[in-house]
């Protein structure tokens, strides 16, 4: 009608293009994948998403000078257990690892592990952060650690090692801990998917 035409001629028109917000992209590939067409309903809460996603982003920024360059985080209501915010990565867009979900991304055993063994090593008086460990070939027998890059950092810090996941200096600090001590724990923590 001319009402309508009157208002549409007197809009002002775009002059650039302005992109939609991509907000929990991984999760959204994720679930569009489960049931195609069909009106997915989540519990995010889009402030809670919002903020999730820029701390996520600021917090790698802050991390990249120690060499880590991606991160995630699943903000979950503690009293329901709704998922409030999904960040699968520190930015959806980079061509490096943003596409990469971490919140699903399946995770060698040993790198989750690490963490405890620095942890209880350190409640031992072991280690310190500052502590040097070498990182350097080793063999146990037959065994024969290596690092996921192949190669050897030389003499690195417990934190260093711990940061980049060495395996070489982990496993060096398993053999001082003990491995049944180590495994004990872990059997006592509620792990129970340990085969080995």
């Amino acid at each position: 009608d001319e009402e309508t035409l009157r208002l549409a001629r007197s809009e002002k028109i775009p002059d650039e293009e302005h992109p939609f917000p991509a907000s929990a992209p991984h999760l959204c590939r994720r679930a569009a994948g489960l049931e195609p067409g069909r009106e997915i309903r989540t519990t995010l809460v889009p402030a809670v998403q919002d903020r999730t996603e820029s701390l996520v982003s600021e917090h790698v920024r802050f991390l990249r000078a120690r060499g880590i360059r991606n991160g995630c985080a699943l903000v979950a209501e503690t009293a329901t257990g709704r998922i409030a915010a999904y960040a699968g990565s520190q930015d959806f867009s980079d061509p490096a690892a943003g596409q990469v979900d971490g919140v699903t991304a399946p995770r060698s055993a040993g790198s989750l592990l690490k963490p405890f063994l620095y942890a209880l090593s350190m409640d031992e008086g072991l280690l310190l952060p500052r502590t040097k460990i070498k990182d350097i070939p080793t063999w146990y027998g037959a065994f024969s650690p290596a690092n996921a890059d192949e190669s050897y950092e030389g003499l690195v810090t417990a934190e260093h090692a711990l940061i980049r996941s060495l395996n070489v200096p982990a496993v060096r600090l398993l053999y001082t801990y003990g491995l049944l001590p180590f495994y004990t724990f872990l059997r006592n923590a509620g792990l129970t998917t340990l085969i080995r």
